[in-house]
């Protein structure tokens, strides 16, 4: 008997100690379901001449967008629960990419995130397998052209 009352004890005081403490004028609030999802208007990238993507937030309260420093290339208007990215024209040859993120302004945390991608000016290359056959080539050290042909099925 006397071990089933320790048992029954021991099990009493570990739910006990699981429970959580109440703090008098502190209110625990629960978020269920504070998740967010985007809806954007392409999932292309952009081209270099630059162009609008539209997000559409869904189950969001309140949002801001956040946008990183170094896209100075974008610039992000918010209307209800419409983000519209205008996209500068992009002078490089290299792609670029930012991560936007929507913040819940109760939360002050990220509830859900995208990519805008950007091509640059340099064109697609490309690249067929051919075969050089050559009977002799020869060039002299201090002489820097020669000539030969070159016959493409393309």
């Amino acid at each position: 008997m006397k071990k089933y009352l320790i048992l029954l004890l021991s099990a009493a005081l570990a739910l006990a100690a699981c429970t959580p403490e109440v703090n008098p004028g502190n209110e625990v609030k629960e978020y269920a379901g504070s998740r967010a999802s985007v809806e954007l208007s392409t999932t292309d990238r952009l081209p270099a001449e630059g162009g609008t993507l539209i997000a559409k937030v869904h189950r969001s309260p309140e949002f801001t967008v956040s946008v990183p420093k170094t896209a100075d290339w974008l610039s992000v208007s918010q209307a209800d629960s419409t983000v519209t990215v205008n996209v500068k024209a992009n002078s490089s040859a290299v792609a670029r990419a930012a991560h936007l993120s929507i913040i819940d302004k109760e939360l002050n945390i990220s509830v859900t995130s995208f990519d805008v991608v950007q091509l640059g000016t340099e064109k697609e290359v490309v690249r067929k397998n051919f075969q050089i056959s050559t009977q002799s080539l020869l060039a002299k050290a201090d002489d820097t052209s020669a000539s030969f042909t070159i016959t493409s099925e393309v």
